[in-house]
């Protein structure tokens, strides 16, 4: 591992007053030090260019030089950098800018509070954590309640979750399959004649909810549980007629379904079942918009105290922070277009 030396202290005294800078010095246990820093110092040279400060590396501390804003963030990232690889062992590059991005916004998750909150799918050994606060109350209403309604932004993690929740509970022998299901909706362009049979043809349609299972549970659980129908996807047409016992049903894109569909999917559920519906109010891919039942159902679900709802906002997305920047801008266009 590369490493700075630190300069004089004579030097930083009358440099950190000429550019109004404040200097920390964290101590760190050297067995850490690495897995902070990065492979080839990559953490340490994306936290100096992110917050234009200076920051040398010893054998058991960190020393850094910046502004007074800076220094605060700095020290909540190497606070929680630290927490990361005493419990983890290992700290991805994107688990980093995220950090960093919640604490500008002022969003931080402990890190010990995720740990704490994170699920374990069995035979699997992976573990999901829940990377804000109203993710853990998403978490918590999948546990507590039935019925869970979870609506916000693309890139909130409502589907991952909520997918990575069933395979949990699944594998736990809790409920003895899984049923995922999403209305057939092309977004906004006409695709034309699919080749294939049915399967093929709605396949496109479906990707994201398959494609969330093979990243949770690998090629070889994957293909055992779709191929013995343990977990089904289906379009939510196809749902009429049928009751679901022992099952997690997990509906999602839940805005591009009307109030008649959704009333006829939530009347699908049977004994010892658990619903979970997701959606994005602000990405309604209906020719009209009105259609779209989800906010229906919201307002009128409210009054029910046995149903969980819970909201994301864009203090939740945790794709890349230009996600955030780009919905700000978008919406403010909108708005401004619609006045």
């Amino acid at each position: 591992m590369k490493t700075k030396k630190k300069p004089d202290v004579e030097y930083l005294d009358d440099y950190n007053s000429a550019h109004d800078k404040v200097e920390e010095t964290l101590n760190v246990p050297s067995q850490y030090i690495p897995l902070i820093s990065g492979v080839n110092d990559s953490i340490i040279r994306y936290l100096e260019n992110h917050f234009q400060s200076d920051i040398y590396v010893g054998e058991d501390e960190i020393v850094f030089q910046a502004s007074s804003d800076s220094s605060k963030q700095l020290v909540k990232v190497f606070d929680n950098l630290l927490s990361m690889a005493k419990q983890q062992g290992h700290i991805p590059f994107e688990e980093v800018r995220l950090l960093v991005d919640q604490v500008e916004q002022d969003n931080l998750l402990q890190s010990d509070v995720r740990v704490k909150n994170s699920i374990k799918i069995q035979r699997i050994g992976k573990k999901i954590e829940p990377k804000t606060e109203n993710q853990v109350k998403y978490f918590d209403a999948m546990t507590k309640y039935d019925l869970t309604i979870c609506y916000g932004p693309a890139g909130t993690g409502k589907t991952y979750l909520a997918v990575g929740f069933a395979l949990q509970q699944l594998l736990a022998g809790t409920y003895k399959r899984i049923i995922l299901t999403r209305p057939v909706v092309e977004a906004g362009e006409k695709l034309g004649f699919l080749p294939g049979d049915f399967i093929e043809k709605i396949s496109p349609y479906l990707r994201p909810l398959y494609d969330s299972i093979f990243d949770i549970v690998g090629p070889k659980t994957y293909e055992y549980l779709i191929h013995s129908s343990i977990i089904e996807i289906i379009p939510l047409a196809y749902m009429r007629g049928r009751t679901l016992n022992d099952a997690i049903i997990i509906l999602d894109e839940a805005q591009n379904a009307t109030y008649s569909q959704l009333k006829m999917f939530l009347t699908r559920m049977g004994f010892y079942s658990k619903v979970i519906i997701t959606g994005d109010v602000t990405q309604v891919d209906l020719e009209k918009r009105n259609d779209s039942g989800l906010m229906p159902i919201i307002n009128l679900f409210h009054a029910i105290e046995t149903i969980a709802i819970v909201e994301f906002s864009k203090k939740d997305i945790v794709r890349h922070p230009l996600v955030r920047q780009m919905l700000n801008v978008l919406e403010d266009y909108e708005q401004n277009k619609n006045r």
